[in-house]
C-alpha cells in the first residue's frame, strides 16, 4: 500500500498542474497588463519560493553563507503565476472535498435519526401489544373463574333464565367429558385384549406344548413395541382395527389415555391386581398363576399324541383354545401389596422371539448400473478407467463431474479406451459448459479448469501429477510429475483443444496442442526408451466443466487437424492398444477393508498395494484420497487453504459417503481406507 502511494500522489500532482495551466496563463496575462498585480501579487510568492528552494539545496550540498540572488522579473512573474494557479486549484478541490464530507455526514445523521424514530415507534407498538395481551389474559382468567364457580346443574336451574341456560351448557360440556373418559377406558380394554392375543405363542414339542410367558408392568403399559403389529401369532389385524375404531377417539386422546394409565400403574404397588379386576368376562375365564415376584405365568396346553402337522399347528392351536379355554392359574403372593418391581425382570423366550420379528432387516444392495456393450474397436471414454464422480454419457463421448456440495472442490479424471505406441495421432476436446458452482466461496482459485493430455494406463486419474502423465491446463500451464510451467494460452468455455502426439519425427516422442485450430507448439518430449513400448492414452482432468471428445467419430472435425496427423479412431486396429477392462461380474470384484489404529500406516499400505497391483485398478475410498483430489497446482489444500479446515473435512466426509453409494453400483475393486470416527491427518 505504501509503495503504491507515491505513484498515485505524483499522478495527482501532475493532474493538478495540468488543470492549473489555464489559470496560470490568465494570471500571466494580468501581470503583463498591470504593474501593481505583477509587483505585489505575482513576484512576492515567487521570490519566497525561490529563496526556500535554493536554501534547501545549498544545505543539502553543504554550502553555507552563500548569498541567494533573486529571480529576474520575467522568471519570477511566470513562477508566481504557476504557484497561484496551483494554489487556486488546490483550494477549489479542498473546498469540494469539505462540502462533500459535510453532505455525507448530514445524510448519515439523517439516516440515524430516522432509524431511531423507527425503533422508538416499534418499541411503543410492542408495549401496546403487551398491555393488550395482559388485558386479554386477565379477562380469560376471569371467565375461567366464573365457569368453575358454577354449581352442578339442577332441575330448577335448567327450567329457564340466563343462569339456567349457562348451567345447561356447562352440563353438556361435562357430558362430553364423561363420554371421552368412557372412550379412553374402552381403548385401554382394547389394548389389553390385543396384548393378551400377542403373548399367546404356540410351540409344539411332540405330544405336549408348554409355554412360558413373562408379563411385566411394561407389557401392560400399552407400549406399541409389544402389540404384535407385524403379525405375531394369534393376532388379527382386522380385529385390531375394529378394536381401535370402537372407541371413536383421536390420536391425541389416545396419548392422554396412555399417560393416564401409566400414571395409575406407577402410583400403586400392585397394579397387576387392578388390571386383572378390570378384565372382561371372557378374559376372566383364564386362570392365571403368578409365581413369586417374577410375574411368570405358566401355561399348559395338552393335546393328544396324534397332533396335526407342523404347518397346521396354528389352526390346531386355535381349535384347542376354543375347546379347552387355556388354563392359566393365578395365585397372589401373600405379600403382594408390598411387592417392589425389580430393576430388571426376566423375559421369556416368546418376548425375544417377538422382538426378533420387528428387528429391521438389512437393506437390499442398490441396483447395479447398466453398462451397454460397446464394440472394442471404437475409441470412447472408458467408464472403468475414470473417477467414480465423473459421469460419462450414454454415447461415451461426453462427460462431466459431480458438482454438488464438496464435489465442487474435486478434480475428476477419465481416460480413453485405447492408446497408441506409434504413428502421428490426434484428438479434439471441446469445453461445452462451465457448470455453475455458486456454493463455492469467492476465494476459491480457478473454480472452472480443464487439463487435457496423455498418460500411461497405470497412472492415476490426476493428470500431470505423476511421471509419464502430461497435461495442458486452462490456466495456461503445462505439467508433468507436478512440475508446472507456462505454456500456450488460457482456455475456457466453448474453446476446442487439439492434442497431438508424434512417434515418428525423431528418437523422442513429441506432444503438442492447439487452441481453436491455432498450433501452440511442442509442449513435452520424452524418449522412446523411457516409455519402453507402453501406450499413451488420451486423458482429461476436469473441475466443474462439461467436455465433449472427438476421437474421429464425427464426420467433420471442429477444426482441421495438422498436416500428417490422423485421428485415433481412424488408426488401424492393430495400432490401437486397449486399456484395462473391468470385472465381467460382481463375483470377480474385490474389496479390502483397512483395520487398525489411527496413524499406523493403513493409507500408506493401501497406496502401495494399489501400485503393486496396477491390473486390478483399485479405487481407494477414504477422506485422504478425496483430499488428494482437491489439490491446487499439485499442492494439498491443507498447506495453502485460507478457509476453515474443519468445514472442508466435513465436506470431504460427505463426498465419501456419496462415493460409497456410487461404488456399490459399479463393478470395480475397492480398498476402504476409512474407519468410523477417523479424521484426516
Amino acid at each position: 500500500m505504501v509503495v503504491g502511494a507515491f505513484p498515485i500522489a505524483k499522478l495527482l500532482y501532475l493532474g493538478v498542474r495540468q488543470m492549473s495551466k489555464p489559470v496560470a496563463n490568465r494570471i500571466k496575462a494580468g501581470a503583463r497588463r498591470s504593474e501593481f498585480f505583477k509587483t505585489y501579487i505575482c513576484l512576492p510568492p515567487a521570490q519566497f519560493y525561490h529563496w526556500i528552494e535554493m536554501r534547501t539545496k545549498m544545505r543539502i550540498m553543504g554550502f553555507k553563507g552563500a548569498t541567494i540572488k533573486p529571480l529576474n522579473e520575467e522568471a519570477a512573474a511566470e513562477l508566481g503565476a504557476e504557484l497561484l494557479g496551483e494554489a487556486i486549484i488546490f483550494f477549489i478541490g479542498g473546498g469540494c472535498m469539505v462540502l462533500e464530507y459535510s453532505r455525507q455526514a448530514a445524510n448519515a445523521r439523517r439516516k440515524e435519526e430516522e432509524l431511531n424514530e423507527t425503533i422508538v415507534s416499534l418499541q411503543t407498538q410492542v408495549a401496546e401489544l403487551s398491555l393488550s395481551t395482559e388485558t386479554l389474559g386477565a379477562q380469560l382468567r376471569e371467565v375461567n373463574r366464573l365457569l368453575l364457580s358454577f354449581p352442578g346443574p339442577t332441575k330448577k336451574g335448567l327450567k329457564g333464565g340466563p343462569e339456567g341456560k349457562a348451567k345447561t351448557a356447562l352440563g353438556g360440556w361435562l357430558r362430553i367429558a364423561r363420554r371421552k373418559q368412557a372412550r379412553r377406558n374402552m381403548a385401554k380394554k382394547t389394548k389389553r385384549k390385543r396384548m393378551l392375543r400377542s403373548n399367546k405363542v404356540e410351540s409344539c414339542i411332540s405330544s405336549s406344548w408348554i409355554l412360558y410367558i413373562t408379563f411385566t408392568d411394561q407389557d401392560y403399559g400399552g407400549g406399541d413395541d409389544d402389540d404384535g403389529g407385524e403379525g405375531g401369532e394369534g393376532d388379527n389385524p382386522q380385529e385390531e382395527d375394529e378394536g381401535r375404531d370402537s372407541g371413536g377417539f383421536y390420536e391425541e386422546e389416545e396419548a392422554e389415555a396412555e399417560q393416564y394409565e401409566s400414571r395409575q400403574t406407577s402410583d400403586s404397588g400392585h397394579g397387576d391386581i387392578h388390571r386383572s379386576s378390570l378384565m372382561s368376562e371372557e378374559e376372566s375365564k383364564l386362570e392365571t398363576k403368578i409365581e413369586g415376584n417374577t410375574n411368570e405365568i405358566k401355561t399348559e396346553i395338552k393335546t393328544e399324541d396324534g397332533a396335526e402337522p407342523v404347518e397346521d399347528r396354528r389352526e390346531g392351536a386355535q381349535g384347542t383354545e376354543q375347546q379347552d379355554q387355556a388354563e392359566i392359574k393365578v395365585e397372589e403372593n401373600k405379600g403382594g401389596n408390598s411387592r417392589k418391581r425389580p430393576h430388571e425382570e426376566n423375559r421369556g423366550y416368546s418376548y425375544y422371539e417377538h422382538r426378533e420379528e420387528k428387528r429391521s432387516r438389512t437393506p437390499q444392495p442398490p441396483a447395479e448400473d447398466e453398462e451397454e456393450n460397446v464394440d472394442d474397436s471404437i475409441v470412447t471414454l472408458d467408464t472403468y478407467n475414470c473417477d467414480l464422480h465423473f459421469k460419462v454419457s450414454r454415447d461415451r463421448y461426453n462427460g462431466y463431474p459431480l458438482t454438488i456440495e464438496g464435489f465442487a472442490y474435486l478434480w475428476a479424471g477419465a481416460r480413453a479406451t485405447h492408446g497408441v505406441t506409434q504413428g502421428r495421432v490426434c484428438y479434439e476436446m471441446k469445453i461445452n459448459e462451465e457448470i455453475p458452482v455458486k456454493h463455492l466461496p469467492s476465494s476459491e482459485p480457478d473454480p472452472h479448469v480443464v487439463r487435457i493430455g496423455w498418460s500411461l494406463n497405470n497412472c492415476s486419474t490426476q493428470l500431470g501429477e505423476e511421471p509419464f502423465s502430461f497435461g495442458y491446463g486452462g490456466t495456461g500451464k503445462k505439467s508433468c510429475d507436478c512440475k508446472f510451467a507456462d505454456y500456450g494460452e488460457k482456455f475456457g468455455e466453448n474453446d476446442v483443444i487439439g492434442c497431438y502426439i508424434d512417434f515418428e519425427s525423431s528418437n523422442e516422442v513429441e506432444m503438442g496442442f492447439s487452441k481453436n485450430g491455432v498450433n501452440l507448439g511442442v509442449a513435452f518430449r520424452t524418449t522412446k526408451e523411457a516409455l519402453a513400448g507402453r501406450a499413451l492414452f488420451p486423458h482429461v482432468l476436469v473441475k466443474n466443466c462439461a467436455v465433449e471428445f472427438n476421437f474421429g467419430q464425427k464426420r467433420e472435425p471442429y477444426f482441421p487437424q495438422q498436416e500428417g496427423y490422423t485421428f485415433l479412431h481412424d488408426r488401424p486396429m492393430e495400432e490401437k492398444i486397449r486399456g484395462t477392462k473391468g470385472p465381467a461380474n460382481k463375483s470377480e470384484c474385490e474389496i479390502l477393508m483397512m483395520v487398525g489404529l489411527p496413524a499406523c500406516g493403513k493409507t500408506t499400505w493401501a497406496i502401495k498395494h494399489a501400485a503393486e497391483n496396477p491390473d486390478k485398478k483399485y479405487n481407494i475410498l477414504g477422506t485422504n484420497a478425496i483430499m488428494d483430489k482437491m489439490k491446487v497446482m499439485g499442492l494439498r489444500r491443507q498447506r495453502n487453504y485460507a478457509g476453515r479446515w474443519d468445514v472442508l473435512i466435513q465436506q470431504a466426509t460427505q463426498c465419501l459417503n456419496r462415493l460409497i453409494e456410487i461404488a456399490a453400483r459399479k463393478r470395480r475393486n475397492y480398498i476402504l481406507d476409512q474407519l468410523q470416527g477417523e479424521s484426516v491427518e
